[in-house]
């Protein structure tokens, strides 16, 4: 049977995904949502994610799904210092939430950033 709220979602998450979120909260890290997805592009393109053409590319598909209100991203930043530790770009196509791309500055690989930013997905698209 599926989970049927969001406690019951995070109480079916391994030990290890709630550590993660447990020390991304520690840092005091942020949930940020956004329009943007520059912010992203540049973790990628830094990364090596992808090429200048692919951001391109990216940037022309996102500002399609914005003119048609349908997408948005989330970054996990460390405001008080500012760094980006990761962002994702997220599509709604009706009751459901894609996830489109992410990215994590590697230098917080250990931040536990990825899993808070997949846990603030999943109770985004519960809302």
């Amino acid at each position: 049977m599926a989970p049927k709220d969001i406690k019951d979602i995070y109480d079916n998450f391994s030990s290890s995904a709630t550590n993660s979120i447990k020390r991304a909260n520690k840092l005091h890290l942020q949930i940020v949502e956004s329009k943007s997805i520059v912010e992203l592009s540049d973790i990628m393109f830094a990364r090596k994610i992808i090429n200048e053409k692919e951001r391109t590319v990216l940037h022309k598909l996102w500002d399609n799904l914005l003119t048609n209100n349908c997408c948005f991203s989330l970054y996990i930043k460390d405001l008080e210092h500012n760094h980006i530790y990761c962002g994702g770009a997220f599509i709604i196509d009706q009751d459901r939430l894609i996830f489109l791309a992410s990215a994590l500055d590697f230098k917080f690989k250990k931040s536990g950033a990825a899993s808070l930013l997949v846990w603030s997905a999943i109770q985004k698209a519960k809302q």
